[in-house]
């Protein structure tokens, strides 16, 4: 068992959002016995931890949004534990502090415009589900050497044609948030299961700015679109994990790596190996 001591993160939503389960004791959780545990079954005696910061570190963000009330508003945040009801998280303590600025100025725009968020009901008179609102989650992610944020709306309709007004009117007021926003891309779900995204690539568009963010990451420079996979914590994986997978790569040897997204480890491994091979289905 593990029980933290000392309120290392001082966060006012611990206990209510879904999103942290512990609050100090970082470098000795149970996660951590757990892996130190299974390297030593393996013969591995040179498992250590690299802990960086434990605050302002997610650089990259999905939220879900609901109204605050009937009678409108709008939270973002993350669903509370064992529920579909959104817990607003305005001063994470783990985002970083662009992030949380950023959904700060959404949620203000978006209220001022009565724009309304995502619900949905299981009809009683057919199986199904009666689907309300229009903004049902946001995806932020932050682009290290400019400070700003390229931002995905998920939004309830099939179409650009189909989204009311609303829509063009809350892109128009944020995109003159340009030492804010890198960049604004609207995803069209309007599925009842519990997927974030429509991945259909006719489902993307983007509105407003550059099509990707571009992150130094050792040695390679890659170029993030909103719709693939990012690792939430750039610093600790460039500062961590490369260097230490760098370690043990033999020169001159054969790489592949399985899952490889855009090849973060790959091309950054490329430097050492005779041959790289990268594999993904996305």
């Amino acid at each position: 068992s593990f029980t933290a001591t000392v309120d290392e993160l001082k966060c006012k939503h611990f206990g209510i959002c879904s999103g942290c389960t512990q609050f100090g004791n970082f470098n000795d959780s149970l996660t951590i016995r757990k892996a130190k545990s299974f390297f030593l079954s393996e013969n591995f005696n040179n498992f250590n931890i690299i802990l960086y910061n434990y605050m302002e570190w997610r650089t990259h963000v999905k939220l879900a949004v609901q109204s605050l009330s009937k009678w409108g508003g709008l939270k973002f945040g993350l669903y509370k534990t064992g529920t579909h009801d959104v817990e607003s998280i305005p001063d994470c303590r783990v985002h970083h502090p662009r992030i949380n600025e950023a959904i700060d100025i959404i949620k203000t725009e978006a209220n001022l415009l009565g724009v309304k968020g995502y619900s949905q009901d299981i009809n009683r008179y057919a199986d199904n589900y009666l689907t309300r609102g229009e903004l049902r989650y946001v995806q932020l992610s932050l682009e290290r050497s400019t400070n700003k944020i390229q931002l995905v709306l998920v939004w309830n309709c099939l179409t650009y044609k189909d989204a009311e007004q609303t829509l063009p009117r809350l892109v128009k007021r944020l995109k003159s948030r340009y030492d804010i926003f890198h960049s604004i891309t609207v995803n069209f779900q309007t599925s009842t299961t519990n997927a974030i995204f429509n991945y259909n690539t006719k489902a993307w568009k983007l509105l407003w700015g550059l099509p990707t963010v571009k992150e130094q990451i050792g040695i390679a420079t890659f170029n993030f679109r909103p719709q693939i996979f990012r690792q939430a914590n750039l610093d600790a994986f460039e500062r961590g994990i490369i260097p230490s997978i760098l370690k043990h790569i033999p020169n001159d040897c054969v790489v592949a790596e399985l899952y490889s997204g855009i090849g973060i480890i790959g091309l950054n491994v490329a430097s050492k190996a005779k041959l790289v091979y990268c594999s993904d289905s996305n």
